[in-house]
């Protein structure tokens, strides 16, 4: 958010703890603009959209660019748990919360498996309670999708899920098959989109919708999956990084 203080003159910008979103800003000057997305801030004559060849080797890497960087050398993120201070035309950024791992705790195995449950139970819960609308799963049959949808039931929720994969010689992906099966478990009304080939030529309407460079060709399919889920609804919710915490499929 942005917080202006009329009496000071002074301007507050301030992120989220884990960067869920996004914040760009761009400093000119004596004059600063900030904006959610960075096609706002390209949009001002003063904004220096140069390319920032430092950023190409840290988005080869990471697969996407870490804050501060961005492609544009006259933008630049606001870090996670971060603020910022412009007052007097200068900026000033601090950090004002880290994830702390010097806390040490003694759990059993069966403590620990409840006390997650009880964490991810409430998240989820969270979330559809703060929805108004109907809400949809990504659902491709891993761990981390299959229990966000599991959960989601148990709240006795009618939850929509939604695969995407690919279908070749008339037989579909394992991960198609798992999520079938998974959905008939539970009992969620279920769509599976085929997606055989990428789409190269779409790459311009995709690439349009970010704001910073992914490296990974995920995007394409991801944007054809969430063109047939708005068809249904408008609230989706998914996991990522559960497979690989919890051992897999």
């Amino acid at each position: 958010f942005g917080l202006w203080d009329g009496r000071r003159r002074r301007l507050m910008l301030a992120r989220d703890r884990v960067g869920e979103k996004p914040l760009y800003l761009s400093v000119h000057n004596d004059w600063i603009a900030f904006s959610s997305e960075a096609k706002g801030l390209l949009a001002l004559p003063f904004v220096d959209r140069t390319l920032n060849e430092e950023a190409i080797p840290l988005l080869t890497v990471h697969q996407s660019l870490p804050a501060p960087v961005t492609m544009f050398r006259g933008i630049e993120q606001l870090p996670p748990a971060s603020y910022a201070i412009w007052e007097g035309g200068r900026l000033r950024r601090e950090r004002y919360w880290r994830l702390g791992y010097s806390r040490t705790a003694s759990f059993s195995s069966e403590a620990a498996v409840s006390a997650y449950g009880d964490v991810l139970g409430a998240s989820i819960e969270q979330s559809l309670s703060a929805s108004d609308v109907p809400v949809g799963v990504m659902l491709s049959g891993g761990v981390d999708s299959s229990t966000i949808a599991a959960v989601a039931r148990q709240n006795n929720r009618e939850v929509s899920s939604f695969c995407v994969g690919a279908v070749q010689d008339g037989q579909p992906d394992l991960e198609i098959e798992r999520a079938d099966r998974v959905a008939g478990l539970l009992g969620t009304r279920h769509s599976t989109l085929p997606y055989n080939a990428p789409e190269l030529w779409r790459l311009p309407e995709v690439i349009g919708r970010y704001d910073q460079p992914i490296w990974n060709f995920v995007s394409l399919y991801a944007d054809r999956l969430a063109k047939r889920m708005r068809e249904h609804v408008k609230v989706v919710l998914t996991g990522n990084g559960a497979d690989e915490a919890f051992g897999g499929y």
